[in-house]
């Protein structure tokens, strides 16, 4: 049997390559030797989200849950739960509550966001996405990447193109800001007249 280093080494080379069983089987093993880790649990608990086996996550997420005070990690994880089950309300919600845990981690915010818009609730995901854009955090081109988008669906055209420049000023080559900056220019070409 490898030593738990070993272990550990080898679930990260299994998540680095996306390889969804590996790491499920490399979790249990180093559960086996290491079972009241709460951090390692959530990080299992994500692994099974990611599988679609949420009965047992929701399982190991109750059981930290239990056992902890509350972590904004494991809030977050509440909500991939609540997303992948379609809960959209509820996984916004801990969303939400992460952020408010943590509010330097702002990708609760993205996805927070990303369930409001889905849910048809517009002014609040770009809200949501504006304040992500405001706090100047490491999830800004993100922020502005998909506050382009929703502006699209919204039929806001030149606010779009405007999110996307600013993806563009971050990172100049993201394709597909500027994929979308040539389909607004030859909608707008198609437009006129």
């Amino acid at each position: 049997m490898p030593t738990l280093d070993e272990l550990f080494d080898l679930l990260d080379e299994a998540e680095e390559n996306d390889q969804l069983a590996s790491a499920r089987f490399l979790y249990e093993a180093i559960l086996a030797q290491d079972e009241n880790n709460p951090g390692l649990l959530i990080l299992h608990a994500s692994n099974l989200i990611e599988l679609g086996d949420l009965t047992e996550a929701e399982r190991i997420l109750e059981t930290v849950e239990a056992d902890e005070e509350t972590l904004p990690s494991l809030t977050t994880q509440r909500g991939h739960l609540a997303r992948a089950r379609g809960l959209l309300e509820e996984a916004e919600r801990f969303y939400r509550d992460a952020h408010k845990l943590d509010p330097t981690d702002d990708e609760n915010l993205l996805n927070a966001a990303g369930m409001a818009f889905q849910r048809g609730e517009t002014a609040k995901a770009e809200y949501l996405l504006r304040q992500v854009i405001a706090n100047e955090s490491e999830d800004i081109l993100d922020a502005w990447f998909t506050l382009g988008t929703q502006l699209i669906a919204q039929q806001r055209y030149e606010e779009s193109r405007t999110s996307f420049k600013e993806v563009i000023k971050i990172e100049p080559q993201h394709e597909l800001a500027h994929e979308w900056i040539a389909d607004l220019n030859f909608r707008e070409v198609l437009t006129r007249d």
